[in-house]
């Protein structure tokens, strides 16, 4: 399956493609001059670049920030237009004393003080925060979008360690963390079948493909802050369908995974939709291929799809030579592997 990359930054409407950005062109005025000479008095001096190169750099990179926090907070906070009252759905909303919310963002923490709405009756509304456009609460976009990439590749607590090294400035809790994980995860699943069926429709399979093999398997993870706790720990749910020509190369991999769930629901729908596609647009017949372990489960529903070859996994087979044979086993020629 086309794999969909991690959304870029979207880039600066005041940056003109081809264009030297005006931050570049800034480089080059005496503004520049004039914050070294400021950094000077506060003793990040060339002498102590030289001396000490790592604690010049984060010691400039922290001040830089301070310095963009205050800035962003004042351009934040300018969003207010003093409305005594605002309207939602016919409904008249009073204006209440500002009050401190921190934001997350690329550069750290940022308190700002933003009015509260409030109606005769319900809950009330910060118009800031909803035109900042929130993730989990209190992450900014560009702050959001950063995290979840780094989610998308380590476990939560090696996100936060990541980020902590880093440097003191975007740095979300674990609960915040967690929340925009799901909060994401919740957006695709909404989307998802419209999405990857899209992708599906784009693809087709390779002339030289004979064989198409299904495989789906469990891998204990912990979900749990102390992964010591037997509790903590809950299978997670992956498989493939794999393309192979008639010499045992594999021509494509189509990967899915799932978090814990019921019966691998979730894994088994998305493992037929891939199946089904390719069975209805190859060009010739294929071998389906079935391989798993001894789970009787697996095999309850891998039997469902008709396989012409089912294989049981080789170190289950060896862990259990008795196991008592389920269906048509037998092997493919060739290079087959799992």
């Amino acid at each position: 399956m086309t794999t969909i990359p991690f959304p870029p930054p979207l880039s600066s409407p005041i940056r003109p493609s081809g264009s030297e950005s005006p931050w570049q062109a800034a480089a080059d005025e005496p503004l520049v001059d004039r914050f070294r000479v400021w950094l000077h008095e506060k003793g990040l001096t060339p002498d102590r670049l030289a001396r000490d190169p790592e604690v010049y750099e984060d010691t400039f990179r922290d001040i830089s920030f301070v310095f963009l926090r205050r800035v962003f907070q004042r351009e934040i906070e300018s969003l207010d237009d003093g409305a005594p009252e605002i309207e939602r759905d016919g409904k008249r909303f009073r204006r209440m004393a500002p009050t401190p919310g921190t934001l997350m963002t690329l550069f750290g923490p940022v308190t700002v003080s933003r009015p509260r709405y409030r109606p005769v009756a319900g809950a009330s509304v910060i118009p800031i925060d909803e035109s900042l456009d929130l993730k989990a609460g209190s992450l900014t976009p560009a702050a959001a979008r950063v995290t979840l990439h780094a989610l998308s590749l380590m476990t939560v607590r090696d996100c936060q360690a990541l980020i902590r090294a880093l440097g003191p400035s975007l740095d979300p809790s674990v609960s915040t963390m967690t929340q925009l994980a799901h909060d994401a995860g919740d957006r695709w699943e909404a989307v998802r079948d419209t999405v990857l069926a899209a992708i599906r429709e784009t693809e087709t399979v390779p002339e030289a493909a004979t064989t198409v093999a299904v495989s789906l398997d469990g891998v204990h993870v912990h979900t749990l802050a102390d992964y010591r706790s037997p509790a903590g720990w809950r299978e997670a749910a992956c498989g493939v369908v794999e393309l192979r020509d008639g010499e045992g190369e594999r021509l494509r991999t189509v990967r899915c995974g799932h978090m814990p769930e019921t019966k691998k629901a979730g894994l088994k729908r998305d493992l037929a939709a891939e199946l089904d596609h390719v069975r209805r647009t190859a060009s010739t017949a294929l071998t389906v291929v079935a391989i798993a372990d001894g789970a009787l489960e697996n095999w309850a529903w891998l039997s469902g799809l008709d396989p012409d070859v089912e294989i049981l996994d080789l170190f289950q087979h060896a862990e259990f030579p008795t196991m008592p044979s389920i269906g048509n086993w037998g092997i493919l020629p060739g290079k087959l592997r799992r």
